[in-house]
């Protein structure tokens, strides 16, 4: 990339720059994915508690794809964004304890996966 892209305002558009690098990662029809480095190891494939929350993820931030490794806020999530997550993770995986500071705190797919798995 030669430039970076940006808003009217003249500041770094993070939404343009977050779909630039996820669409340099080759993105796999499904929307969601194992790791970053794209070697195919089976160690990388998803479980089904991540992929539920990367294709949230992926949803709320109108991304092709989200892997294990993307940082919410590296992607340019922000806490409006990060409320109807919680919301929808609720929602849809039945997970009462979803926290908004959780997002914050863990901002990858694999550590809010493995709290969901342990409270079963």
């Amino acid at each position: 990339m030669e430039t970076l892209p940006l808003t009217p305002n003249g500041k770094v558009d993070r939404r343009a720059l977050a779909a630039v690098a996820v669409a340099d990662a080759a993105a796999p029809e499904t929307g969601v994915a194992g790791s970053a480095s794209g070697e195919g190891d089976p160690d990388d494939a998803l479980s089904g508690t991540e992929q539920a929350l990367a294709a949230i993820w992926a949803e709320i931030l109108r991304l092709p794809r989200v892997t294990r490794d993307d940082d919410f806020l590296a992607l340019g999530g922000q806490s409006l964004q990060a409320s109807r997550m919680v919301s929808r993770i609720r929602r849809r995986l039945g997970v009462s304890q979803a926290s908004l500071s959780a997002v914050f705190d863990h901002p990858t797919v694999t550590e809010p996966a493995a709290r969901v798995d342990a409270a079963g």
